[in-house]
């Protein structure tokens, strides 16, 4: 943390509390850089990697853990939402996570209610479109945006926005942010 001056040899101890699709916890404080443990989870069970957001960490994971960690992304509380976000395009900015993997992923961010989960989504389609897509690939992610973004205007009301919550209107702006300077 900032202002703390450890030494790069400390170990940190780290609560990891995980639950799963069907109400189930289990929390376990690691005390090593990489750890195994037993957990009381069935094998198929849809695990939530940092219960209720809840935790000071990261993870990550490969992309088919990616896949299902954001499958049901609409329906996740939204503490929970911003902790996948956050994981996943902090993934993407440290090159974890390819460009192509957000975009495969995108629309599962993209229809969640949580504005942040709305913002991080599209400020990484937009670095995409603006720093990695060639020449060549802009009018096809042109159109995959338009598309994917036009859906989420058609979720909102068009009307004038007098005496909206702040997340509406954040809400909207993003949408409308995105469709003028990256979907076109």
């Amino acid at each position: 943390p900032i202002g703390i001056n450890a030494a790069q040899t400390a170990q940190w101890q780290i609560p990891v509390c995980l639950h799963d699709d069907k109400g189930t916890n289990a929390c376990h404080m690691m005390t090593q850089k990489q750890e195994s443990w037993t957990t009381p989870f069935a094998c198929d069970a849809k695990l939530s990697t940092n219960a209720n957001g809840a935790g000071y960490y990261r993870v990550d994971m490969d992309a088919s853990l990616w896949r299902s960690a954001v499958a049901d992304m609409a329906n996740a509380k939204p503490a929970e939402a911003l902790s996948i976000a956050s994981d996943f395009f902090a993934a993407f900015n440290a090159g974890k996570v390819d460009a192509n993997l957000v975009l495969e992923l995108l629309p599962q961010f993209v229809s969640h209610s949580e504005r942040r989960v709305m913002s991080w989504s599209s400020g990484s389609a937009g670095f995409i479109y603006r720093q990695i897509a060639d020449e060549k690939e802009l009018p096809q992610l042109e159109t995959y945006l338009r598309k994917l973004y036009s859906k989420q205007i058609n979720t909102i009301d068009l009307a004038p926005l007098t005496g909206a919550a702040s997340a509406q209107v954040f809400r909207r702006q993003t949408l409308y942010g995105m469709l003028a300077h990256t979907a076109k």
